[in-house]
């Protein structure tokens, strides 16, 4: 399963939600905002604050990615 670590009022995890959720897919959402342990996974992924950090089945991960990015990565 894909999980997200985000933050719900994200423009950035707003275009990344539409596209998953109109691929059909399905995702695990963790607020970084509210959650600190979270955040903390977030930041040891991406070796930073930036959100959204979408982790994939096989471990990899994007880091604030744009449509095109993230559609492709979804597509391989």
């Amino acid at each position: 399963m894909i999980t997200v670590y985000g933050k719900p009022d994200c423009t950035d995890w707003a275009r990344s939600k539409a596209i998953l959720e109109s691929m059909g897919l399905t995702y695990r959402f963790l607020d970084i905002a509210s959650d600190f342990e979270a955040g903390k996974r977030a930041e040891n992924i991406s070796g930073g604050q930036s959100s959204p950090v979408i982790v994939f089945p096989d471990g990899s991960f994007v880091v604030e990615p744009s449509d095109e990015e993230l559609t492709a990565k979804l597509n391989r």
